[in-house]
Protein backbone atom coordinates (compact mmCIF):
# COMPACT_ATOMS: atom_id res chain seq x y z
CA UNK A 1 0.00 0.00 0.00
CA UNK A 2 1.23 3.56 -1.38
CA UNK A 3 1.07 6.46 1.50
CA UNK A 4 2.00 9.75 0.19
CA UNK A 5 2.91 13.23 1.74
CA UNK A 6 3.13 16.19 -0.33
CA UNK A 7 4.60 19.11 1.10
CA UNK A 8 5.57 22.79 -0.13
CA UNK A 9 8.10 25.16 0.75
CA UNK A 10 9.81 28.40 0.16
CA UNK A 11 13.11 30.16 0.67
CA UNK A 12 16.44 30.99 -0.35
CA UNK A 13 18.61 27.99 -2.63
CA UNK A 14 21.98 28.32 -2.45
CA UNK A 15 23.40 25.09 -3.56
CA UNK A 16 20.96 22.43 -5.01
CA UNK A 17 23.15 19.81 -5.14
CA UNK A 18 23.98 20.43 -1.14
CA UNK A 19 19.74 20.85 -0.51
CA UNK A 20 19.24 17.59 -2.65
CA UNK A 21 21.83 15.38 -0.31
CA UNK A 22 20.60 16.56 2.73
CA UNK A 23 16.50 16.16 1.92
CA UNK A 24 17.71 12.76 0.46
CA UNK A 25 20.02 11.32 3.29
CA UNK A 26 16.71 12.98 6.21
CA UNK A 27 14.40 10.55 3.96
CA UNK A 28 17.13 7.74 3.84
CA UNK A 29 17.36 7.51 7.82
CA UNK A 30 13.69 7.13 8.07
CA UNK A 31 13.51 4.64 4.77
CA UNK A 32 10.97 6.90 3.07
CA UNK A 33 10.56 7.85 -0.84
CA UNK A 34 11.74 11.18 -1.73
CA UNK A 35 11.52 13.35 -5.10
CA UNK A 36 12.31 16.93 -5.01
CA UNK A 37 10.48 19.45 -7.69
CA UNK A 38 10.75 22.72 -8.75
CA UNK A 39 7.35 24.14 -7.30
CA UNK A 40 6.96 26.93 -10.35
CA UNK A 41 5.52 24.04 -12.64
CA UNK A 42 4.03 21.45 -9.91
CA UNK A 43 0.39 21.61 -11.33
CA UNK A 44 -0.81 19.84 -8.34
CA UNK A 45 -0.44 16.64 -6.37
CA UNK A 46 -2.01 14.40 -8.52
CA UNK A 47 0.50 15.65 -11.04
CA UNK A 48 3.22 13.82 -8.43
CA UNK A 49 1.08 10.76 -7.67
CA UNK A 50 0.52 10.24 -10.95
CA UNK A 51 4.41 10.36 -12.13
CA UNK A 52 5.25 8.03 -9.22
CA UNK A 53 2.28 5.65 -9.97
CA UNK A 54 3.45 5.70 -13.82
CA UNK A 55 7.14 5.34 -12.38
CA UNK A 56 6.57 2.34 -10.71
CA UNK A 57 4.82 0.55 -13.34
CA UNK A 58 7.67 1.13 -15.91
CA UNK A 59 10.09 -0.13 -13.10
CA UNK A 60 7.57 -3.26 -12.91
CA UNK A 61 7.56 -3.77 -16.56
CA UNK A 62 10.76 -3.27 -16.97
CA UNK A 63 10.18 -0.19 -19.58
CA UNK A 64 12.17 2.67 -17.16
CA UNK A 65 14.83 4.90 -18.73
CA UNK A 66 16.23 5.99 -15.07
CA UNK A 67 18.52 3.96 -13.34
CA UNK A 68 16.60 5.14 -10.06
CA UNK A 69 13.23 5.41 -9.17
CA UNK A 70 13.50 9.00 -8.43
CA UNK A 71 14.98 10.13 -11.24
CA UNK A 72 12.06 8.04 -13.66
CA UNK A 73 9.14 9.86 -11.02
CA UNK A 74 11.01 13.26 -12.03
CA UNK A 75 10.88 11.76 -15.66
CA UNK A 76 7.21 11.45 -15.77
CA UNK A 77 6.33 14.59 -13.75
CA UNK A 78 8.36 16.62 -16.22
CA UNK A 79 6.85 14.83 -19.67
CA UNK A 80 10.12 14.58 -21.30
CA UNK A 81 11.27 12.20 -22.64
CA UNK A 82 15.59 12.39 -21.59
CA UNK A 83 16.73 12.73 -18.23
CA UNK A 84 18.54 15.73 -18.68
CA UNK A 85 15.78 17.39 -20.03
CA UNK A 86 13.53 16.40 -16.84
CA UNK A 87 16.21 17.75 -14.32
CA UNK A 88 16.57 20.85 -16.25
CA UNK A 89 12.70 21.49 -16.63
CA UNK A 90 11.74 20.04 -12.91
CA UNK A 91 14.56 19.89 -11.06
CA UNK A 92 14.97 22.84 -8.36
CA UNK A 93 16.91 25.63 -9.01
CA UNK A 94 18.86 28.16 -7.35
CA UNK A 95 17.86 31.37 -5.86
CA UNK A 96 15.88 33.61 -3.59
CA UNK A 97 11.87 33.10 -2.83
CA UNK A 98 12.18 29.64 -4.89
CA UNK A 99 9.28 27.47 -4.35
CA UNK A 100 9.72 23.35 -3.73
CA UNK A 101 7.72 20.25 -3.47
CA UNK A 102 8.65 17.65 -2.27
CA UNK A 103 6.97 14.19 -2.46
CA UNK A 104 7.34 11.53 0.36
CA UNK A 105 6.49 7.98 0.25
CA UNK A 106 6.05 4.89 2.05
CA UNK A 107 6.32 2.39 -0.33
CA UNK A 108 6.37 -1.19 1.34
CA UNK A 109 7.22 -3.15 -1.74
CA UNK A 110 10.01 -1.26 -2.50
CA UNK A 111 11.87 -0.89 0.63
CA UNK A 112 10.47 2.51 1.38
CA UNK A 113 8.97 1.40 4.91
CA UNK A 114 9.43 3.92 7.17
CA UNK A 115 7.05 6.12 8.88
CA UNK A 116 5.46 9.32 7.40
CA UNK A 117 7.28 12.21 9.03
CA UNK A 118 5.23 14.15 11.82
CA UNK A 119 4.66 18.09 10.96
CA UNK A 120 7.60 18.62 13.74
CA UNK A 121 10.15 16.86 11.69
CA UNK A 122 9.38 18.18 8.87
CA UNK A 123 9.39 21.59 10.01
CA UNK A 124 12.42 20.90 11.61
CA UNK A 125 14.28 19.42 8.33
CA UNK A 126 13.21 22.43 6.05
CA UNK A 127 14.45 24.78 8.65
CA UNK A 128 17.69 22.93 8.67
CA UNK A 129 17.97 23.61 4.66
CA UNK A 130 16.47 26.87 4.60
CA UNK A 131 13.14 26.25 3.40
CA UNK A 132 10.01 27.55 5.18
CA UNK A 133 6.79 25.44 4.79
CA UNK A 134 4.14 26.60 2.11
CA UNK A 135 1.61 24.29 0.91
CA UNK A 136 0.23 26.68 -1.53
CA UNK A 137 3.10 25.85 -3.98
CA UNK A 138 1.68 22.47 -4.28
CA UNK A 139 -1.68 24.13 -6.14
CA UNK A 140 -1.72 24.34 -9.79
CA UNK A 141 -2.78 27.17 -11.54
CA UNK A 142 -2.53 29.05 -14.67
CA UNK A 143 0.75 30.63 -14.12
CA UNK A 144 2.07 27.06 -13.21
CA UNK A 145 0.83 25.40 -16.40
CA UNK A 146 2.39 28.00 -18.99
CA UNK A 147 5.34 27.20 -16.98
CA UNK A 148 5.15 23.41 -17.31
CA UNK A 149 4.74 23.90 -20.79
CA UNK A 150 1.54 23.56 -21.66
CA UNK A 151 -0.13 26.35 -24.06
CA UNK A 152 -2.70 29.05 -23.81
CA UNK A 153 -4.92 27.42 -26.28
CA UNK A 154 -5.12 23.99 -24.60
CA UNK A 155 -5.82 26.06 -21.62
CA UNK A 156 -8.33 27.96 -22.77
CA UNK A 157 -9.57 24.11 -23.98
CA UNK A 158 -10.23 23.18 -20.64
CA UNK A 159 -12.68 24.43 -17.56
CA UNK A 160 -10.10 26.46 -15.31
CA UNK A 161 -10.40 23.33 -12.44
CA UNK A 162 -9.14 21.13 -15.39
CA UNK A 163 -6.10 22.50 -15.29
CA UNK A 164 -3.90 19.97 -14.10
CA UNK A 165 -5.89 17.05 -16.10
CA UNK A 166 -3.35 19.04 -18.69
CA UNK A 167 -0.67 18.36 -17.08
CA UNK A 168 -1.56 14.46 -16.37
CA UNK A 169 -1.94 13.85 -19.86
CA UNK A 170 1.95 15.13 -20.03
CA UNK A 171 2.66 12.33 -17.73
CA UNK A 172 0.96 10.03 -19.50
CA UNK A 173 2.70 10.59 -22.57
CA UNK A 174 6.13 9.89 -21.24
CA UNK A 175 4.88 6.37 -22.00
CA UNK A 176 4.63 7.19 -25.67
CA UNK A 177 7.56 8.88 -25.65
CA UNK A 178 9.99 6.30 -24.03
CA UNK A 179 8.59 3.95 -27.06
Amino acid sequence: MMKSLIVGAKGKIRQVESLVNSVNEWAKERKLFIQIFDGDKVCGGLHLVSALEHALRAFRENRNSAFTLELETLLYASGKRQISEAIEHMGIKEGKNRSVVLLFTFLPSEGFNGKLPTNGELEEMLISVGLNRNDKTIEGNTEKAKAFGITEKEIESVPKNKTEDLALERVAMVDVLKS
